[in-house]
């Protein structure tokens, strides 16, 4: 992905990030900030950069309208691609909710829209791929047992 037709087979990876969250009576509130340095790479060909520094941050909030019932989230998350480096920036922004119908945990109905641009990568539950410019809208329900 750094040059046509070269590939690299080492790199040096730092990254430094930050992360905060509390919870009280039912709200949330969740935080990272990072920070990410690649370089020392070993390729079998030429490549455009030496390092790629980029920095992004995630925060994801949720509350209980209805206690133990309804609950309702948003987040966002944003990169800000090395530009010098050839990479533009990206994000993603989503709201949704949980609803449990039977006082329980073990049953979930969730709903949720995603807005992503520019997605570096794919999302570990499949609402995206890397890439993906758009919005995804998804229902599911969830038996636990």
């Amino acid at each position: 992905s750094l040059a046509s037709g070269v590939t690299v087979t080492n790199a040096d990876y730092r990254i430094l990030s930050l992360d905060a969250g509390f919870k009280y009576k039912g709200f949330f509130f969740q935080t990272e900030l990072y920070r990410r340095w690649l370089n020392g790479f070993e390729a079998d060909g030429a490549l455009p950069v030496d390092e790629i520094v980029d920095d992004g941050f995630y925060i994801q909030s949720a509350f209980y309208p209805l206690p133990k019932k309804l609950e309702l989230y948003a987040a966002t998350s944003q990169i800000y691609g090395d530009k010098d480096a050839g990479f533009s920036n990206s994000s993603e922004y989503l709201v949704g909710m949980n609803y449990y119908p039977f006082n329980s945990r073990n049953y979930r109905l969730n709903t949720q829209v995603i807005d992503v641009n520019h997605s570096p990568v794919s999302s570990t539950f499949g609402y995206y791929t890397a890439g993906q410019d758009g919005t995804t809208v998804s229902v599911a329900f969830s038996i636990f047992i």
